[in-house]
Parts: structure tokens; sequence; C-alpha cells
């Protein structure tokens, strides 16, 4: 289990005596992945993937996350539930040495019939995600292994012409 509350929720449903099978499944980043045709270790772009959470118990970025080593250019990061904390995201990624044109996506309801993603740069992505909004399950990821995606357009059941015209401006 990736993080949301399965550790919390299975102690307690132990404690109150509920027995608990826990079905293994693949985690939203590989679906994530699978979705926009890429690998998040391609051989060219990272020999690493992280996952990391977007924000602690109490809304802000975890204290103890080490942002150096997530700014390395070898490593694909994904963050679950980032998306109130992209600007602190990008902020802190930033001024730990990655570039602001690093690859970077926003996939909302990842393999659910309103999944909606976006590709552009770590330099826009606060802003995207204020567009896109955070009323679904986020998922943000960055890195080079995201750069066959970083001119890709928008992808959404239907997209808001405000999102079309910052993928327009991007290109132009």
């Amino acid at each position: 289990m990736i993080f949301g509350r399965a550790g919390e929720e299975l102690a307690r449903l132990e404690a109150e005596g509920i027995p608990v099978d826990v079905v293994p499944g693949i985690t939203a980043a590989s679906a994530m992945a699978s979705a926009l045709g890429i690998s998040l270790t391609h051989r060219d772009h990272a020999q690493s993937v992280r996952f990391v959470t977007g924000h602690s118990r109490h809304g802000d970025l975890p204290a103890s996350t080490n942002w150096a080593n997530l700014a390395d250019p070898t490593v694909t990061t994904v963050f679950y539930m980032g998306g109130r904390t992209a600007e602190k995201i990008r902020d802190a990624l930033a001024s730990n040495g990655m570039p602001l044109s690093t690859p970077a996506v926003i996939v909302t309801s990842v393999t659910r019939p309103n999944e909606r993603r976006w590709s552009g740069t770590l330099n826009e992505l606060a802003e995207a995600v204020a567009i896109i909004g955070v009323d679904e399950p986020i998922l943000l990821g960055i890195g080079n292994a995201f750069a066959a995606r970083s001119k890709a357009p928008l992808e959404m059941p239907v997209p808001p012409s405000d999102l079309r015209e910052m993928r327009v401006a991007q290109s132009a």
C-alpha cells in the first residue's frame, strides 16, 4: 500500500476484531505511467523512482523530506496527494537545484472515466494544478522520464478553454 490511510484503517479494524484481507493491486503511479505510455525508470532518463507524499498529517510538506535527493536529475518522483502543496513542491525542488524546465505531468483520477492529464514543466506545475483543481485524487510526476509527454497536449474528456489556451500559449 502506498500512502493513503491504509495503515490507520488496518490498525483500527484489527483493534475492533474485524478480520482483514488486503488484495494486492498496482499503485497509482504505475497506472499513471501505463496511461501515459512511459517508463518511470527509462534508462536514458532515470535510474530510480521515488513515491513521495505531497503533504504531511498537518497539510503542509513533510519536514523530513530530503529535497536535495529529490532534485537529482536521475530520479523520477511521483508525489501523491500533492495538489494543494504543488507550489511549495516546485519551490523546494528548484531551491535545491532542479531546473524549472524539468518535465512535469499531472494526472487526476488515474484510470477512472474522468481522468485528466496535463504535461509541461516544473515551472508551470502550480499554475496547472490551480486550474485543474484538487477535488479528485491527484498525482504529480516530475523528472526527465516525462520528457516524451512534456510537449503533449492536455488530455481530458472536455478540456476547459483556459487549459487549451495555456497549452497553445506554451507551444507558440
